[in-house]
């Protein structure tokens, strides 16, 4: 039997990211030490959530703050951040991570596919998905807030 995995690093999810938040935002992800990247405590988070199945099994998440959700919506829909309602923050959160997903689903082995983002909100929330292990975490500070971007692995086991 063998286990399904994947040699994806943090160099390429740094460049994902700086793809993505460069030609869809206009905005630049300056990549930081996950180790030394801090949120903002007791606000208001956003995590978006993405699965991938398929030859690779995983989830890549997104993770920010309302500031920085709301800046990366604002230059993704080119409003003004204030004008935007909730509904629209989140959109954009979910659009990024079916972005990155996507982005880092073609770098992965074999045929995948991707599923619906989902995005979470709120304080202090926490998910998990059952039987994964951290592959990546990455950070990057954008608009002045950090953004994280982690990649969890499913191990399953193949004939």
């Amino acid at each position: 039997m063998a286990i399904v995995h994947t040699e994806l690093n943090e160099e390429h999810v740094h460049q994902v990211v700086d793809t993505i938040w460069a030609s869809i935002l206009g905005l630049s992800a300056v990549p930081v030490p996950s180790s030394e990247a801090t949120y903002a405590s007791g606000g208001v988070s956003l995590t978006g959530s993405i699965q991938i199945s398929g030859l690779w099994h995983g989830e890549v998440r997104l993770h920010c703050d309302r500031d920085a959700a709301r800046a990366m919506a604002s230059a993704m829909f080119g409003l003004p951040a204030d004008e935007l309602d909730d509904s629209e923050v989140r959109d954009a959160v979910g659009e990024l991570t079916n972005m990155t997903g996507g982005s880092i689903k073609a770098l992965l082995p074999g045929e995948c596919q991707l599923g619906l983002p989902t995005v979470v909100e709120g304080a202090g929330h926490h998910l998990q998905v059952g039987g994964t292990r951290l592959l990546v975490d990455a950070s990057f500070l954008c608009a002045d807030s950090v953004v994280g971007i982690s990649v969890f692995e499913v191990a399953r086991t193949t004939p």
